[in-house]
């Protein structure tokens, strides 16, 4: 049948029952379109991934000593990352802070331990390195643990890198030395004065449960013998050993000994006093001793 000159021709399309115009059709798969390039924008792929090592002080952390690591993050691409947080958590035993922390981009908080990378392009690497003040004191075999995690905007190609850990003990090394002299000190004594132990920590880390004992001849002494400590003014019988506790790094502690020692005693085979001091530490417990001996000279 023919139409008059005035109509104009549309044609439907049913679907599921459903007649729909193709105008409409036509707009539907341009908006569906448009969606899908904007979701395409927001899923940028990329792949972030965490590293964390010691960067000073190797692995072995000594009381007294410096202890620094850095974290790293990474981003593989092959698109730009945004949005990229680090979040750790730094586990430390009392005498353990942090001294300083340096970022080649982004912000870190201290407080929070949050480290605000932002964007990273991809190929790019961004590093955090913390630096802690390990005191002399902190006794061995606390641990010092770290654990963070890196997140981001989009899709991480492989997650199972975003996380690092490591866990470092702390130890002790203290080096002592001992020095024994005979010679006149400074002041009166009631007794004769026969010899001087001077001790000292030259660290770095505290000497723990310092003692010495001397290995002078019992022969020599007449009527008993007395101690002086020179740094706290303690006085007492000397009985051939003195404990001193713990030695601070350069903490030194000097003790003279005195009496009335027998001439007789005193001659070329017993007239030398040795002296052996002992102290505590982590690193060398079998051997932790020093010795040192001297002539003894009956001062008139």
């Amino acid at each position: 049948m023919a139409q008059s000159s005035g109509a104009v021709s549309r044609r439907r399309v049913f679907v599921s029952g459903h007649q729909l115009a193709i105008p409409l059709i036509v707009g539907l798969i341009a908006l569906l379109s448009a969606v899908g390039m904007v979701a395409g924008g927001a899923s940028a792929t990329s792949d972030l991934s965490l590293s964390s090592a010691p960067s000073s002080g190797g692995e072995v952390i000594v009381a007294g000593e410096a202890f620094g690591y850095t974290v790293t993050v990474r981003n593989s691409g092959p698109d730009d990352a945004t949005g990229v947080l680090v979040s750790s958590d730094l586990s430390i035993p009392e005498g353990v802070s942090i001294s300083s922390f340096a970022v080649s981009g982004g912000e870190y908080d201290q407080k929070t331990g949050v480290w605000t990378v932002g964007s990273l392009p991809a190929g790019e690497v961004e590093s955090l390195t913390i630096e802690l003040s390990v005191a002399s004191s902190v006794p061995p075999g606390g641990a010092i643990f770290y654990s963070g995690k890196v997140t981001g905007e989009g899709i991480d190609l492989n997650p199972e890198d975003d996380e690092a850990t490591w866990q470092s003990a702390v130890t002790t090394d203290a080096d002592v030395e001992v020095i024994v002299t005979s010679s006149s000190p400074e002041g009166e004594l009631e007794d004769r004065y026969l010899y001087t132990v001077a001790i000292r920590n030259h660290g770095p880390s505290d000497a723990r449960n310092v003692w010495f004992k001397d290995l002078i001849p019992a022969a020599i002494w007449l009527n008993g013998a007395r101690y002086r400590d020179e740094a706290t003014g303690d006085e007492g019988e000397w009985i051939g050993f003195l404990d001193l506790g713990d030695l601070a790094p350069g903490e030194a502690r000097t003790t003279i000994v005195y009496g009335d020692p027998c001439p007789v005693a005193l001659d070329q085979s017993s007239s030398r006093v040795t002296i052996t001091v002992w102290w505590t530490d982590a690193l060398d417990q079998a051997c932790n001793s020093e010795v040192a001996s001297c002539r003894v000279d009956i001062l008139d």
